[in-house]
């Protein structure tokens, strides 16, 4: 149902699905949510006038919204970071929109190297919020090396064979 997540970048601003992403389903789902600005973050539980602390988990300091958690915040930035690196992409981490105007390029090529960052995108932001739901109901969370493998698995898992030829050269 869900094949990839692009940013349209008309006027529209709306999301649309092409046939670029392999990623799980509900990883997919939890990147619309954030792309549409509608997961439950701590910014929005406050506009709802449900009391709790705005600061984020990992980052006490910062407020919690969508633009902090994905990729502003330190953990998610060096876990996006490793990803990066892993398929040879040497830029520095942008802000989210920024990233998503990048993956939007991404997700209309073909190769492999686009079908894996897309992938890698998509299931960094579903295992991210994962880690902070985690962090606010059982104060755990993975560590950053932890997690990075546990992505790193999952789309080794989800990939072609020749996807995941690229995974094991690179």
């Amino acid at each position: 149902m869900f094949e990839c997540l692009q940013y349209d970048t008309g006027t529209s601003g709306k999301i649309k699905s092409a046939s670029n992403n392999q990623a799980s389903p509900k990883s997919i789902f939890v990147t619309w949510l954030a792309i549409l600005d509608r997961l439950v973050t701590k910014d929005r539980l406050l506009v709802w006038q449900i009391p709790c602390d705005p600061c984020c988990f990992f980052y006490a300091g910062v407020d919690e919204n969508v633009n902090h958690l994905f990729f502003d915040c330190s953990y998610s930035n060096v876990i996006w970071s490793s990803m990066l690196q892993i398929l040879g992409f040497t830029r520095p981490v942008l802000s989210f929109a920024d990233e998503l105007h990048w993956i939007a390029k991404c997700c209309r090529k073909t190769d492999a190297r686009s079908r894996l960052i897309v992938m890698y995108f998509s299931e960094t932001v579903y295992n991210v919020w994962l880690q902070s739901n985690a962090l606010m109901f059982t104060g755990n969370c993975k560590s950053v090396s932890d997690l990075i493998r546990e992505i790193i698995f999952l789309v080794a898992c989800i990939c072609n064979s020749i996807d995941r030829y690229l995974l094991y050269s690179a």
